[in-house]
């Protein structure tokens, strides 16, 4: 998470200054980015790279959807990103081939690019800030949650609900149960189903409840930590 997030701000500080210098450039006389620019060696450098970067993406597309954790998606995201700035390079170069005295061009491709960058860096930036931060990951939401643990039989209510994510691919919850007097092993048998539904509906692959008791006069106490393995 750490190293997502640091990569994230680096990506999104690039892209931010890179976007600043493109505009300084954009409103100069000369209009060119970093002077006199040859499209021919910008199309020597865009044409492997463009191939690569989208062999490097498809085959990364492959990989089962749930191995696909934060830094996985991250990596996804920067082959795509690479991608989408070298079509832009491409373009560069056939109007300045075309056009050689449309010196902004250039620039303008380097704007084009550092909003690439921001737009990149932007969402992992988010999920990695909300990681750290212990956040409820945003598919989520308490009334999901009810809704999927008042359909297991025997539960109350649900309550004292924390849900946070260590990655992407690795959604963590911990909640008290209130159902009425169980014994332990009935108690074990509805923290399993519960277990179960929680992965199977809403992919919070790893949860802990505790079960207590509702009272007569409705007040929950608690019965016992059921954690079956």
């Amino acid at each position: 998470m750490f190293a997502t997030l640091v990569n994230a701000s680096l990506v999104l500080g690039t892209g931010l200054v890179f976007g600043y210098e493109a505009l300084v450039t954009l409103r100069a006389p000369a209009g060119s980015f970093a002077g006199s620019v040859d499209p021919y060696w910008i199309l020597l450098g865009a044409v492997p790279t463009i191939i690569l970067r989208a062999a490097a993406a498809l085959n990364l597309r492959r990989l089962p959807r749930q191995t696909r954790d934060m830094n996985l998606r991250g990596v996804f995201l920067h082959l795509t990103a690479d991608f989408a700035i070298t079509v832009l390079l491409l373009i560069d170069a056939a109007l300045l081939l075309l056009r050689p005295g449309l010196g902004w061009v250039d620039s303008a491709a380097a704007l084009a690019i550092s909003a690439v960058l921001v737009v990149e860096s932007l969402p992992l930036f988010r999920e990695a800030w909300s990681s750290l931060s212990e956040r409820m990951p945003a598919h989520l939401s308490v009334d999901k949650i009810l809704r999927v643990a008042r359909g297991v039989p025997e539960v109350e209510e649900l309550h004292d609900i924390h849900v946070w994510s260590v990655c992407s691919s690795l959604v963590c919850m911990t909640a008290h149960v209130a159902t009425r007097r169980l014994t332990v092993l009935e108690a074990m048998t509805v923290v399993a189903e519960l277990k179960e539904r929680m992965s199977s509906e809403l992919g919070i692959v790893h949860a802990v409840f505790e079960v207590e008791e509702v009272s007569a006069g409705g007040e929950a106490s608690q019965l016992a930590n059921a954690h079956p393995a």
